[in-house]
């Protein structure tokens, strides 16, 4: 029998991989016949961007917020601050770069969004001059699902066996077995009043009963209140546009990752 293991990470202390192989074999029934096993496993662990210095900067050429020579600048820490991974909820169709108006806030004014299935201080960060993007803040960071390494694991398998019956007939027997598994993002949405739908439609803003019962009572009538306090401003621009005083809206994002290899039903969705 013969048997290795192998095993190392990056100079980082990440990225690891390990690998364990086994072979062994024997003759039986006086050499008559044989039989021949091999295993191999193998574990490769994945990489995201906010593991790596250089995509952990977040760099992305922005429109200035003020007067500048240039049509864009170069910008660190750039963030989506109208979408999060639980979602901002909003008092009408909007987003809150574009309408930080519609925002859902504490007694004290505080900008709240959902974290862990509940309402928490939200810092949305100071918007660039197109109103799409935020420099820090608390918004969707693109560098914590970027993915640099993917993901691993792998399962593969073999045996082998013969058997002579006479001079003349001998029977061969064969078996392979391998299952490899990789998780690897194959699409992005974000549902929000930047995708141009307005809310209610597939890409726009999910409309949410504001007496949902997965909320807390103290988040049910933080909601409640704002959405009273905003349909009693009068409309000036559009005085005919509805004004929903039941229900809220909410900008969230959502990554998209494959099923198994093997799986023939496509992808599923997983939120963050």
């Amino acid at each position: 029998m013969d048997l290795d293991a192998t095993g190392g990470t990056s100079g980082h202390g990440d990225a690891s991989e390990s690998r364990v192989r086994v072979l062994g074999g024997r003759n039986l029934a006086d050499g008559r016949a044989n039989i021949e096993v091999n295993a191999e496993f193998l574990k490769s662990d994945g990489l995201i961007g906010s593991q790596r210095h250089r995509f952990a900067q977040d760099l992305a050429f922005v429109t200035p917020s003020g007067p500048s020579p240039y049509i864009t600048v170069l910008a660190a820490n750039q963030r989506q601050g109208c979408i999060s991974t639980g979602g901002v909820p909003l008092t009408d169709d909007g987003d809150l770069n574009v309408n930080p108006q519609f925002g859902i806030r504490s007694p004290s004014g505080q900008t709240l969004a959902f974290t862990n299935g509940r309402l928490a201080p939200y810092n949305v960060g100071p918007v660039d001059g197109s109103l799409t993007s935020n420099t820090g803040g608390d918004g969707l960071d693109p560098s914590r699902y970027q993915s640099l390494l993917t993901p691993q694991r792998r399962i593969n398998g073999t045996a082998l066996g013969s058997l002579r019956i006479n001079d003349r007939v001998r029977l061969f027997g064969e078996f392979w077995y391998s299952h490899t598994f990789v998780q690897q993002e194959v699409g992005f949405r974000a549902y929000s009043g930047l995708s141009g739908q307005p809310a209610g439609m597939p890409y726009g803003n999910p409309i949410i009963a504001a007496d949902n019962p997965f909320l807390s009572s103290a988040d049910r009538a933080t909601i409640a209140n704002n959405l009273a306090a905003y349909a009693a401003i009068p409309r000036q621009s559009d005085p005919d546009k509805p004004v929903l005083s039941d229900a809220f809206q909410r900008g969230r994002g959502e990554r998209r990752l494959p099923g198994r290899s093997d799986d023939p039903t496509g992808c599923r969705r997983t939120r963050w």
